[in-house]
């Protein structure tokens, strides 16, 4: 398979997703702890139904020699907690499709990919939003142009937000990442509009952050939700008691140092080292608005998915653009709508940049 066919059969995997209801992305790599590049998958997909659980797939259209492929498909499916996962490819044959079954794979040939296309009504030249040909180009050279100007950090974590298992993590983690490259601003000139398109698609990985944080809490009666929610907003990569004993030895070390070494009082208070971020309150009506509505807030990483497409393509985003690639009723695109501005107003602390405007005005 050649490099341009190959790319096209990702892109083909990506747009069916999207006509699955799937928030969807590509090539999405795993890095060792030293930030080697291990291996990628093709497109990972998620989708929320309406009581806001989830459900991750994973494509692999690489087209490799033996059952490798299907074995490290395998390794995926459970590095990613993934539901399901498809191979398709050109050469499928019936051994590797009862291989692959055996393993919790399906693997498709690419004419039943026809196939299922014709039966979504995708048409052969559907080559729109963040499967298209033209994002990847422009796209990949903004990332290009963020990498070499310093930004490293912020693309990396496009690819970590697939692997974390606690949404409340990802949450602040991209919350405090995407305020900090607004208030210290381009480190280049030429990087400003790289850096609002890579905001942007942070800010789509955040809403499915915040849809998965709200199924975390949608089983639970409304009033066990709050010590839950406040729990696993605190606790991110260490659970809350080991925090609190972290907080524990790192106070009295600071008042013994402070007594012996300064001969000074300590002036301040351990109710000064909260573990709850100061937006807790903020956050938790969000999540709890997006639940009361989760039919109408299941679409948000669509909806911010189109917007970025959009903007990446040099286009001024329209609202009704985005209604017609949801496919939604104009009252169902509202609620939705209203929530995207919730989430902006959120996660920018009322402070609106330029990128998000169109979004954001009737």
């Amino acid at each position: 398979m050649s490099l341009d066919v190959g790319r096209e059969l990702e892109r083909r995997a990506h747009r069916l997703l999207w006509h699955l209801g799937y928030f969807a992305r590509r090539n999405v790599f795993i890095y060792s702890d030293d930030e080697d590049q291990v291996t990628d998958i093709d497109v990972i997909g998620i989708k929320f139904d309406d009581t806001l659980s989830h459900r991750i797939i994973l494509v692999e259209t690489k087209s490799e020699k033996g059952f490798s492929s299907i074995l490290k498909l395998r390794g995926l499916l459970e590095y990613y907690s993934s539901d399901a996962a498809y191979m398709i490819r050109p050469n499928v044959t019936p051994a590797i499709v009862q291989f692959a079954e055996h393993l919790g794979i399906r693997a498709m040939h690419t004419s039943r990919l026809d196939e299922m296309e014709k039966e979504l009504g995708i048409g052969a030249k559907d080559w729109t939003l963040s499967f298209s040909p033209d994002f990847d180009r422009n796209f990949l050279s903004l990332l290009k142009i963020l990498w070499k100007t310093g930004y490293k950090k912020e693309i990396l974590l496009r690819d970590a937000f697939w692997i974390e298992e606690n949404p409340f993590h990802k949450l602040k983690l991209l919350k405090g990442t995407i305020q900090n490259l607004q208030k210290d601003g381009p480190r280049d000139p030429s990087a400003k509009f790289p850096l609002a398109a890579l905001s942007i698609d942070l800010t789509s990985l955040f809403s499915a952050g915040l849809l998965q944080s709200a199924g975390t809490l949608y089983s639970l009666p409304e009033h066990q939700r709050r010590p839950v929610f406040l729990d696993k907003l605190v606790s991110g990569r260490l659970t809350s008691k080991e925090k609190e004993e972290l907080l524990d030895k790192t106070y009295s070390f600071i008042m013994k140092y402070t007594k012996t070494v300064l001969n000074a009082p300590l002036t301040i208070r351990k109710e000064d080292f909260s573990l709850i971020p100061e937006y807790s309150d903020q956050l938790y009506n969000l999540l709890t608005r997006i639940m009361k509505k989760s039919q109408n807030s299941k679409d948000l990483p669509r909806l911010f998915d189109i917007y970025l497409s959009i903007y990446v393509l040099g286009k001024r985003p329209e609202l009704l653009d985005l209604q017609g690639f949801l496919n939604l009723s104009k009252d169902e695109f509202e609620y939705t709508l209203k929530f995207a501005r919730d989430a902006v107003y959120f996660l920018f602390n009322g402070k609106i940049p330029e990128f998000l405007q169109p979004l954001m005005t009737e």
